[in-house]
């Protein structure tokens, strides 16, 4: 067999027009959109405006720089898969930023489980034994390890409201929703504690799919000129009903002038009193050149939190020797911790290995 295939390196661009027709065709507001799965606990955006012009941005004009921040993010790796088997780990920490201080930080070590895909249900409501949550869903989930992560993630949310002095405000990755696979209640009364408590919850979104007109994110979508040289935020949702599994308001921002980019911003929805200081605070983090208008405290949580490419290689490499030591097949390992698209490419790998 050839192993030398990149003369067939060649772009047709019969191809690439077409592709550039589709994808033009993708974003058109009239293009179909994929049908939502489920209930109303699993809908997939709060009921939004219409039209963003219908909504004059807020200018953020004080920054509130000495305030406590805290970040909270999650790390997961899928560590080895082969048939039902698959070994999974994850972990979660937080870091706090008083200004542009780091005054504390928190990361555990990551929980390592091997399982049997047809088993993963009991092995959740084994993890849940420990705690106060309570599953709602009897469906197995896509991904076991990203529920485990969003446990984790939670329990410390819950530490931080008890623990963080009056005033601060958490940060969070991604969006302020309700998790479906558990009671919902007690995910709202959590943030009815917090609220109560004078303690400030925000999600930020790093690259959101929600739009207005159902072709373009709203993080990307063309705002006015002017807008690019202040600070900013517009509230996207309309009013939520009582039993919404959405947990936060929905705002775009943008929270650097002259940033190349907004983002989506939730906030607790039991705090609305404290809008406007919740957003001057993101000001004060957002200022950093490496991700200017991005919350530097969840870059700092992210970095600390994550699973790369290193660690995983280092979990899987420590796994091994434990392995090896109990007579466990070296090339089994070997296979369940393969990537089926690296054996494919091994040529191309060796290829770049000599040309190095």
């Amino acid at each position: 067999m050839q192993s030398e295939t990149r003369e067939y390196n060649v772009i047709d661009d019969t191809i690439v027009r077409r592709t550039a027709s589709e994808i033009q065709l993708l974003f058109r507001p009239d293009a179909p959109q994929p049908a939502l799965s489920g209930t109303g606990t699993t809908e997939k955006a709060p009921p939004l405006i219409d039209d963003i012009t219908s909504v004059p941005p807020v200018t953020i004009r004080s920054i509130e720089s000495d305030a406590v921040v805290y970040a909270i993010d999650g790390g997961s790796s899928v560590i080895a898969k082969g048939g039902n088997v698959e070994v999974i780990c994850w972990r979660a920490g937080y870091v706090c930023f008083k200004g542009i201080h780091r005054e504390g930080e928190f990361c555990e070590s990551p929980n390592i489980l091997a399982y049997n895909r047809l088993n993963i249900n009991s092995i959740i409501n084994d993890f849940l034994a420990g705690t106060d949550f309570k599953r709602v869903m009897d469906e197995t989930p896509l991904s076991p390890v990203n529920e485990l992560r969003w446990m984790s993630e939670w329990m410390l949310l819950r530490r931080l409201i008890d623990e963080a002095p009056e005033g601060s405000l958490i940060l969070m990755d991604g969006t302020l929703r309700a998790n479906p696979f558990f009671d919902v209640k007690p995910q709202h009364d959590l943030f009815k504690k917090a609220a109560q408590n004078g303690i400030h919850i925000a999600s930020v979104t790093k690259t959101s799919s929600l739009s207005l007109d159902k072709a373009i994110p709203i993080d990307i979508m063309e705002i006015g000129a002017d807008e690019q040289s202040k600070t900013w935020y517009r509230q996207l949702n309309m009013s939520l009903p009582k039993d919404s599994p959405w947990l936060g308001d929905v705002y775009l921002a943008g929270l650097h002038p002259g940033a190349d980019k907004r983002y989506r911003v939730d906030i607790n929805r039991y705090d609305t009193e404290a809008v406007d200081r919740i957003f001057s605070i993101l000001v004060s983090v957002s200022d950093d050149t490496e991700f200017a208008g991005y919350p530097y405290p969840l870059v700092a949580a992210h970095r600390q939190a994550r699973i790369d490419l290193l660690f995983k290689q280092s979990i899987i490499e420590a796994l091994g020797e434990e392995l090896n030591r109990l007579d466990f097949s070296d090339g089994l390992w070997h296979f369940l911790t393969g990537d089926i698209h690296d054996k494919l490419n091994a040529d191309v790998l060796e290829i770049a290995a000599h040309e190095q």
